[in-house]
């Protein structure tokens, strides 16, 4: 009995330490990120610093220069233009402040950026403080709506989750209603879209003019009018093809509103325009029933269910970068079911976790947060799936039976 409380505290102990050394690998990602915008600033400074003053510096030489031509000449007595007469009087008396200059002010040449740069240092804690996710914080959801049911609001099977960030609207795909519905950034109920034409919705995303939902029955995408709701276009059937799909699930789309798909059981991402056209593919030799992906500018980040990690690829897909988050981890940190996953204006990685929880790793894969946890009360999970983080930094959250709800954090 002895040997087993002993163990038990052991085990606590051995929890705090693990605990402790996240919380420092995650304030040392921001400390990092903290010295490379203030090195960025000063940098900046510097360069606008030496421009500013050798234009200072052409511009004395260049009244020198007039100085020593003008030496010479003598204007006219009967020079009586009023006009030609101030000209004159003006142009002497300026050339005569700048050929004699009194010392200028550092700051009088860098003010916009060491205001700036002041800025970042006098609020250096506070903006360390900021860095830290607010959706980290909160155990309380903002809000909390949905149930079981086919009624609007109402969810069965929830999975994928987009924000569309021009109108504060977040689209869920649910599932086994067969449909997507819309929600202000309120939780309150906008619109819902697909009926009789979605079979199994899995994967949601949004462009500029249009919405493209992933469906894993269909083996299709479908292109959806974002003002009118309206069915645009589809592509694919059950297929290894270009143009084929089987279950389809996660997809995420760029800035020139190109599609990135994960083609799950085919093993690999696939990557069509916004007309649906096919454009390429990668990933078939890395990738083992990849579920989700995400983008940012320079990197392709992409969640394969079958090898419990997180896959980072160049911007062209060519090249695999590195792969963090693998089963290495000890049995509380292994990802079980993980479908979804976003990234947050830090580009930290969230997961939603079959063990009823949302972890969020660094790109070097320490974990920084772990949220949720098992339970029906607000704030928990069963079966987190479809995860965003607005701009604004808002978490938002959709989970599967028995809890069907969607919370924003």
């Amino acid at each position: 009995m002895a040997e087993n409380t002993t163990t038990e505290k052991c085990d606590a102990f051995q929890q705090v330490i693990d605990s402790i050394d996240h919380l420092f690998n995650g304030l040392i990602h921001i400390l990092n990120n903290r010295r490379s915008r203030l090195i960025a600033i000063i940098n900046r400074t510097r360069c606008e610093y030496k421009r500013k003053e050798n234009a200072r510096q052409k511009s004395l030489t260049e009244i020198e220069d007039l100085e020593q031509a003008l030496s010479g000449v003598r204007v006219r007595e009967n020079f009586t233009s009023d006009v030609q007469d101030e000209t004159l009087k003006s142009f002497k008396l300026k050339m005569v402040r700048l050929s004699t200059p009194e010392p200028v002010p550092f700051f009088h040449f860098i003010s916009p950026d060491l205001e700036a740069l002041e800025k970042e240092l006098f609020n250096f804690g506070q903006l360390i403080k900021s860095d830290v996710p607010e959706y980290s914080l909160r155990t309380n959801p903002r809000f909390a709506v949905g149930k079981r049911g086919s009624s609007p609001g109402q969810f069965d099977g929830a999975r994928g989750l987009a924000i569309d960030e021009v109108n504060n609207q977040i689209l869920v795909a649910d599932r086994n209603n067969g449909r997507i519905q819309i929600f202000d950034d309120k939780g309150q109920f906008v619109a819902k879209f697909g009926k009789c034409i979605l079979s199994s919705p899995f994967g949601v995303c949004v462009t500029e003019n249009n919405m493209f939902v992933t469906d894993i029955e269909h083996h299709s995408i479908f292109k959806f009018d974002k003002e009118t709701l309206r069915l645009i276009d589809k592509v694919g059937k059950k297929g290894s093809g270009e143009r084929d799909f089987c279950s389809p699930q996660g997809l995420a789309a760029d800035s020139f509103s190109q599609l990135y798909i994960a083609d799950s059981e085919n093993n690999r991402v696939c990557i069509y325009s916004s007309e649906l056209s096919f454009l390429k593919q990668f990933g078939n030799t890395k990738l083992r029933y990849p579920h989700d992906v995400k983008l940012t500018p320079t990197l392709i980040f992409v969640l394969d269910w079958g090898s419990y990690c997180v896959h980072i690829f160049t911007d062209d897909g060519d090249s695999l970068i590195k792969s963090i988050i693998k089963k290495e981890f000890d049995f509380d940190m292994q990802i079980k079911n993980a479908f979804f996953f976003c990234l947050d204006r830090a580009e930290n990685i969230l997961i939603s976790d079959g063990n009823h929880v949302v972890r969020v790793y660094n790109q070097w894969g320490n974990i920084l947060y772990r949220l949720g946890g098992k339970g029906e009360k607000e704030g928990k999970f069963k079966k987190p799936n479809g995860i965003a983080v607005s701009h604004t930094g808002l978490l938002y959250v959709v989970s599967d039976n028995p809890n069907h709800v969607l919370q924003c954090f």
